[in-house]
Formats: C-alpha cells, sequence, structure tokens
C-alpha cells in the first residue's frame, strides 16, 4: 500500500500539467480518477496472477517440510480456490484503498493553476531551515549539506512519503527479525533459567524420603529435590479447567520461576494459596486473588490464586509441598518425582541407576528435551525464514520505489545543477546525505513503532499458543534491521542516478521529463 500511494502520489504531482489538459478539454473528476484507480488496479491484478502462480508450488513446499518435520508418511497438497480469491480480494482492496487519496488529489487540481505547475519549483517559501540553524551552531557545514537539509524542508510532501516508507520498512524488517529472537529466548528461559535440573525422574508409585538421601550419595548428583505431581482440575464458578499440578518447595534451586522482582517464591507457595501463569489467568479469565478449587484425585481443596508466574513453556500450578503433603489426603509426607543436578560425566550413570529404582516411570535428560524442541522448532524457523526474506522484498521495494521517484522526478533541477559546473559525484553525494538523512528521521519513530508491533505479535502468538513467547529483541537486532534498511537505501539510488548521469543535459533543462 506504501509502495503504490508514494508512486501515484508522486506521479500526479508530475502529471499535473496533463491532468490540467484533461480536464480543460472537458474530462471529469471522475475521468481523471478512474485513470489513477485503474492504474493501480493493474499493479494489484498482475501482482495477484504472479503470486496465484507462485502460491501453489511454495504452499507444496510448506507441506512437504511440515510432514518430513513430523515424520508424517505421505501428505497430500491441493489448492484452495477460496484463500486463492480472498487473497486477491485483499490485494485488490488495498491497492485502490492506497491510490484513492492521490486519484482524489489530482481530480481536484484546478486546469489553470495545473498546466502552469512544476513539480522542481518549491513548495515553500525559501529560508534557512531550523535543522540547518541547529547545526550550524556546532559545525561548519558545507554547501552540499545545507542543500541536503534545505531540500528535506522545501518539499515537505516528499520527505514525509519518503519517511513513511522508512518507517514502514522498519516495521516489516523489525517484527519479522524479531520472531527469531523470541524463540530464541524463549528456549533460553525454559532451559536455563526455569528448568535448573539435569534429570528428571517419574515414579509410578509415591516414595519415601529415604530415597532422596540413598541418591544424594550416588557419584556425580550434587543436589537432589522431591516434589508432588498429579494431574488437576480448576474449578471456577461453573466452568472447570484441566491443569498439571506441581507441589515443590518455595526455596527450590532446581526450579527457578520467573516472577516480577516484586515477588519471591516463599511469599507466593504459602498454605492455601496456588501459583499460575499469565496465559492461564488469561484464557480462563482467572486474576491475582480469584478463589478456586482444586480437584484432585486426593481431594478438593479451596486456594488463592496469583497468576504472575510468566513460565513460557507448558506452565503448570504450583502449590507448596509441605502444605500439599499434610492438607490433601494421603500424601503423607510422599514424593512421585525427583529433580536432580548431577555432574556432566556421570549423567548417563545416574540415569541408567534411576531406571532400576522399583516404581520409576520415566527419567527425562534436560539435554534431549531441549534437543527435541529444537527440532520441533525446525518448521517454525523455516516459516519465519520464509516471513523475514518476504519482509526484505517488501522493504526493499518500498524504498526503491521511494528512492528512485525522488531522483527522477527531479531531473531537471540535477541537471541544472550539473550544467552550472557540479561533478556528478558531488550531486550523487548531496542526493545521497539527503537520503541518509531522511532515514535518520524515520529511524526513531520506525524502531517504536517496530517495538509496538512485534509486542502486539507476541502476544497474538501467546494466546493462540500452548506456550508463553516473552518479548524480547536482542540488541544486535536494532542495528541489523537498521544495516540493511540503510544499505537499501544506498542502493536504491544507483538505478536512477545512472539514469540522471546519461541524460542530456541541455535537454533535461529545457523539456519536463
Amino acid at each position: 500500500a506504501m509502495s503504490i500511494y508514494v508512486l501515484l502520489s508522486r506521479m500526479v504531482q508530475v502529471q499535473r500539467p496533463q491532468v490540467g489538459v484533461l480536464k480543460a478539454l472537458g474530462y471529469s473528476r471522475w475521468d481523471v480518477m478512474r485513470y489513477y484507480l485503474l492504474y493501480s488496479g493493474l499493479i494489484a491484478v498482475a501482482g495477484s496472477i504472479l503470486g496465484f502462480a507462485l502460491s501453489y508450488p511454495v504452499g507444496q513446499a510448506f507441506a512437504q517440510a511440515y510432514a518430513a518435520e513430523f515424520g508424517l508418511p505421505f501428505v497430500t497438497a491441493r489448492f484452495h480456490l477460496v484463500a486463492g480469491l480472498e487473497a486477491v480480494g485483499i490485494t485488490l482492496v488495498v491497492a485502490l484503498l492506497a491510490g484513492w487519496f492521490p486519484a482524489w488529489a489530482s481530480a481536484r487540481t484546478a486546469p489553470a493553476q495545473a498546466m502552469r505547475f512544476d513539480p522542481s519549483v518549491a513548495l515553500v517559501k525559501g529560508s534557512v531551515p531550523w535543522l540547518e540553524r541547529a547545526l550550524g551552531l556546532g559545525f561548519h557545514l558545507r554547501t552540499g549539506t545545507k542543500i541536503a537539509l534545505r531540500n528535506l524542508f522545501r518539499n515537505r510532501r516528499r520527505t514525509l512519503t519518503t519517511v513513511l516508507g522508512f518507517v514502514f520498512a522498519f516495521v516489516v524488517l523489525l517484527t519479522c527479525w524479531a520472531m527469531f529472537d523470541g524463540m530464541g529466548y524463549m528456549m533460553e528461559v525454559q532451559f536455563q533459567q526455569t528448568d535448573r535440573w539435569d534429570l528428571q525422574a517419574v515414579f509410578s508409585q509415591p516414595q519415601p524420603y529415604a530415597l532422596v538421601e540413598q541418591i544424594k550419595g550416588w557419584a556425580g548428583v550434587g543436589a537432589v529435590e522431591p516434589v508432588l505431581t498429579f494431574p488437576v482440575t480448576i474449578q471456577t464458578g461453573s466452568e472447570s479447567h484441566d491443569a498439571f499440578l506441581v507441589a515443590l518447595a518455595p526455596d527450590s534451586t532446581l526450579h527457578g520461576f520467573q516472577l516480577p522482582k516484586s515477588k519471591a517464591p516463599s511469599e507466593l507457595l504459602v498454605p492455601g494459596h496456588a501459583l499460575l501463569s499469565p496465559t492461564m489467568g488469561e484464557n480462563w479469565d482467572i486474576t491475582t486473588g480469584d478463589q478456586v478449587t482444586l480437584q484432585t484425585p486426593l481431594g478438593d481443596q479451596q486456594v488463592t490464586v496469583d497468576t504472575s508466574n510468566a513460565e513460557v513453556m507448558s506452565p503448570s500450578v504450583y502449590v507448596s509441598l509441605d502444605w500439599a503433603q499434610g492438607e490433601i489426603p494421603g500424601g503423607q509426607d510422599l514424593f512421585n518425582g525427583l529433580w536432580l543436578q548431577v555432574d556432566e560425566a556421570d549423567r548417563k550413570d545416574v540415569r541408567r541407576m534411576l531406571y532400576h529404582l522399583p516404581g520409576v516411570a520415566s527419567v527425562d535428560l534436560k539435554e534431549e528435551i531441549s534437543t527435541g524442541w529444537q527440532a520441533l522448532m525446525g518448521l517454525y524457523y523455516v516459516m519465519m525464514g520464509m516471513f523475514l526474506i518476504f519482509a526484505l522484498v517488501i522493504a526493499a521495494a518500498v524504498i526503491f520505489n521511494t528512492m528512485t521517484v525522488n531522483v527522477l522526478e527531479r531531473q531537471r533541477e540535477i541537471a541544472t545543477m550539473r550544467a552550472l559546473g557540479q561533478s556528478r559525484g558531488r550531486v550523487q553525494g548531496m542526493i545521497t546525505v539527503e537520503n541518509l538523512l531522511v532515514g535518520l528521521l524515520a529511524l526513531v519513530p520506525g524502531l517504536a513503532i517496530g517495538v509496538g508491533s512485534t509486542y502486539y505479535l507476541f502476544q497474538v502468538f501467546s494466546a493462540s499458543a500452548d506456550f508463553y513467547l516473552p518479548f524480547y529483541i536482542a540488541p544486535l537486532t536494532y542495528g541489523i534491521v537498521t544495516l540493511l534498511i540503510f544499505g537499501t537505501a544506498l542502493l536504491s539510488q544507483i538505478p536512477a542516478m545512472r539514469r540522471v548521469n546519461r541524460m542530456d543535459l541541455a535537454e533535461a533543462t529545457k523539456v519536463m521529463a
């Protein structure tokens, strides 16, 4: 939409004399508007045809990748006509909406004024802009820099549309790139900050505490913590929700809670209280301080909940181990799970020894769980890589269109400068400085809006998934995105400048391009 808007608005500016002639010859406003709307519609149709042709093979590739990632024996892919028509419809509506405002501006043009209009003439009165005065207090500005600064204020509409082009490029690129950061950060939080154990053993029958002391004496075992786990149903009024309850010591060192700095596990895991995740609270309409009923195989208990534990993967309902053993009938200081911290060299031996204990149902190695999640994330990274490529193309297209039109619509003034003795390198340098200044103007709003849209996307993603995707953007990402966009801007002006350098100066200074 931004590309089409910039393209048509600049085209309307350049073609105002022709529009004035048409209206003077009797063409109505609607005739002029229809021309520009048809132009934007043709862009949408041409793009839709190409997208239609590419969507089927790309969709098949996604389906095959999905099947391969999850080990499905076969996959059937077919073309969905309804989805294709919806895509074409959205594309057409967006294109026509983007073309409407330039078309309306062209239709309102007065014939006599339009036929005398020169887009290279300044749209504001000549003056020294405030930015030049401010920079001049601390720096000695060269003539080329002054011209670049004044060009920003000379045609404010051109500057504004260029800034908007940069802003949207920042938004689409930063949002897609941040999805990689968020997923990587989620894995780090889960397997380094939350799950601090190395081995986890689950028993089919409750075990006595004497077993804990026995395992502590094994070679390589640094710490052992008992836990009590079982399925639970949370009753909130007329609604019920299934979850998994974990009873552990509030001072556990092998499990890290993701709590606000103002809260501590010892304050929350007290008798009669349960700790939930924000995602659970939002999905089940539960807030901190609410009273709910925990229905367990061992009985029902009324508890007060706190929904501030922002764990990322498969969050559970946490309660105090001492309270669970004392209040739930049948607990009796028993446990059915163990978390172990083991030296890396001894993990395989300890795992084998755990398997030989009576009543052991499963033994999990955190490294294997993490590796499995990384494998499952392979498809996610493939999809986000495709989206990132699309984002790069879109950002490059927006910047390329804007930079190209910026240069080509000023052929007459550039040719005049060349005719007055300015070298090609100096003119190119002046335009480059101007484009970089526009990019700097867009840097702060572009990154700010990009961060906001990324945060919103993370919230939507977390609400529709079984895990919580924490909002995180790596500091390096800001630098990479900024370098990509500014690099694209510098490359985008090369084709237009090559065309300008080859033009006939005598012809260009007399005739409008």
